[in-house]
């Protein structure tokens, strides 16, 4: 029945975008996901045209911000939900919740923590952040160690390069004195080279 009352509301109004953000979530529930991805595509359209006419309204920025993240353009998604957090008369753990979980979404995780942080100190029961908070701060270090890794790697590569350059500089002067590899007698295969792969 949800699906139905949110279909006749979007049939009456089609320029009242929560109705098309419901109107998604109603057929997600059904199962309807073909639907309901058009749906949400519908709502950002809608928001949009809002939010063009009115970029002050938090209430429309954060649905937008929504909408956006429920068709997979969390970049979007962070960049509405910043405004709404902008434009908001007051704080609300909801938006600051939303916002950690696009830019969770994004794997920028330390941007997600500050976020999620947010949020709680908003509201210390918010118990989706402070879930999300605890995946956040794991890929927050995972990231890090990572980073770190490739510089690591990066460094020895670098004294790898050095020091192979020294030794085929060595080698080189040795092998303009060394005499010719002997060539194998008539009959004998030569072993080839095998390269590795890459």
């Amino acid at each position: 029945a949800p699906v139905k009352c949110y279909e006749e509301a979007v049939r009456l109004d089609p320029s009242f975008p929560e109705a098309y953000y419901r109107l998604g979530l109603a057929l997600s529930v059904a199962g309807r996901e073909d639907e309901s991805e058009k749906a949400f595509h519908e709502a950002v359209e809608v928001y949009e045209r809002l939010v063009k006419k009115d970029g002050k309204d938090a209430g429309a920025q954060f649905f937008l911000g929504l909408s956006y993240g429920k068709v997979g353009e969390y970049e979007k998604a962070v960049k509405a939900f910043k405004e709404s957090i902008k434009e908001a008369p007051e704080e609300n753990d909801d938006r600051y919740y939303e916002l950690g979980l696009a830019h969770y979404k994004l794997a920028e995780y330390a941007e997600s923590v500050k976020a999620l942080e947010k949020a709680l100190a908003v509201n210390p029961d918010n118990f989706p952040a402070v879930e999300l908070l605890e995946r956040a701060k794991s890929g927050r270090e995972r990231r890090e160690a990572f980073i770190k890794r490739q510089e690591q790697l990066r460094k020895q590569q670098e004294g790898r390069g050095t020091s192979n350059s020294n030794l085929s500089t060595n080698a080189n002067s040795v092998n303009r004195n060394a005499a010719p590899a002997p060539t194998p007698p008539p009959g004998e295969v030569r072993p080839r080279r095998v390269e590795p792969p890459n």
